[in-house]
């Protein structure tokens, strides 16, 4: 369940840097300078459109995204493995078909695999596995959909 990759540039000034980190602060968190609190690396899509001066999220989007984020930062603190948010968490971004295709197998066992396929099946995201589906796999479902 990843966030497209963002850009390495300064965050955006003017308090919080995205819908997530902005439930974490209003949870008692903490926001990490240079990146949102929720990646290992980066920026979200929403703090990257910001940087960019591009429409943010919805706030259904927003809302949907931080309550995803939630649940998997709950899971963690459990103690329970969030495969996208371990070691390998690039590839589920990765443009090799071999890593992504690793990716999708490796969210089998994830806590939230439920709420992240609400998610993207309310919101589609272009890029990236999520719920255990490749892009193409989701575009594949999506135009089998159309056609019924």
């Amino acid at each position: 369940m990843p966030h497209p990759v963002g850009t390495k540039d300064p965050p955006p000034k003017g308090g919080s840097t995205c819908p997530v980190s902005a439930a974490r602060l209003a949870e008692g968190g903490r926001e990490v300078s240079g990146r949102c609190a929720h990646r290992t690396a980066g920026r979200c899509e929403a703090c990257s459109l910001r940087a960019a001066g591009l429409p943010q999220l919805d706030p259904a989007r927003g809302a949907a995204l931080a309550a995803l984020w939630s649940a998997v930062s709950e899971s963690e603190a459990a103690g329970l493995p969030v495969p996208c948010r371990g070691p390998q968490w690039d590839e589920w971004t990765a443009d090799d078909p071999r890593a992504t295709a690793r990716a999708a197998l490796a969210c089998e066992d994830c806590p939230a695999l439920a709420l992240c396929a609400d998610y993207v099946a309310r919101f589609p995201e272009p890029v990236g596995v999520w719920a255990g589906q490749t892009t193409t796999q989701r575009r594949r479902a999506r135009h089998a959909e159309k056609s019924l």
